[in-house]
Order: structure tokens, then C-alpha cells, then sequence
């Protein structure tokens, strides 16, 4: 089974810059992706549970 509890230990560090960019495009980028990561998340410990329920 997927350790959940290691996938929630992402955090947003600081975003990558390159020459000329807007450094606040990458840390929201980067806000979604941890979100994404959250639901994810929630969706598997769901699952988790349901297979230990029916002993999978």
C-alpha cells in the first residue's frame, strides 16, 4: 500500500527562477501541485481504508 503519510510531507520550497521570469508563476504553480498532492492523498487513504475493510 501507498505511504500516505510520506507523500504528505511535500512542501513548497522555494520556487526555481530563471532570467526574466515571474517568480510568482512558479510558487503558484508550485501551491497547485501541493494541493494536487493533498487530494491525492485523500483519495488513497479512502482507498486504504476500503481495502482493509474488505481484506485486501
Amino acid at each position: 500500500m501507498a505511504d500516505t503519510d510520506t507523500l504528505k510531507q511535500y512542501n513548497v520550497g522555494n520556487p526555481p527562477t530563471l532570467p526574466n521570469s515571474d517568480k510568482l508563476y512558479y510558487a503558484e504553480e508550485l501551491r497547485k501541485v501541493q494541493l494536487c498532492i493533498g487530494l491525492l492523498i485523500g483519495v488513497m487513504k479512502k482507498l486504504e481504508a476500503r481495502m482493509t475493510a474488505h481484506g485486501v
